[in-house]
């Protein structure tokens, strides 16, 4: 008996909550990185319904069809992505950007002072030595 899990047996287990599919979703996208999302999808396929077979079945395209889209090298058409997430039993949402807070500017009460020169900080030290005769 193995005493390790192969990562696929752990992330499909993981993938039998809607909830979790919906994180692994988002956090895909949030990379902005298409093949990402493509791969998730793909997880997610053969996790919630057993494969590609399943998935050919439900969106009506050809097995090795959905190989193709759902590879590094993929290019869906948006069609073939939204009939994907609908056989996974999601669908494509649209959300204002997230945008980053500016970290909060201190508010110094008083006058600030500038700091000086060298050269006119030594002016200043010897007029105020001069003693008027």
């Amino acid at each position: 008996m193995s005493l390790t899990k192969s990562w696929e047996k752990v992330l499909h287990k993981s993938l039998e909550d809607p909830s979790n599919i919906l994180h692994y979703l988002n956090i895909s996208l949030r990379d902005e990185d298409t093949d990402m999302f493509l791969i998730a999808l793909k997880n997610i396929s053969k996790a919630h319904l057993g494969g590609m077979t399943a998935l050919s079945e439900k969106t009506n395209f050809s097995r090795e069809s959905l190989y193709r889209t759902l590879s590094l090298n993929g290019n869906p058409r948006f069609s073939t992505l939204l009939a994907i997430l609908d056989a996974l039993g999601f669908q494509l949402a649209i959300e204002p950007k997230m945008r980053k807070k500016k970290a909060a500017k201190k508010v110094v009460r008083g006058k600030r002072r500038k700091t000086a020169s060298k050269k006119t900080q030594s002016r200043t030290i010897r007029k105020k030595r001069k003693v008027p005769s």
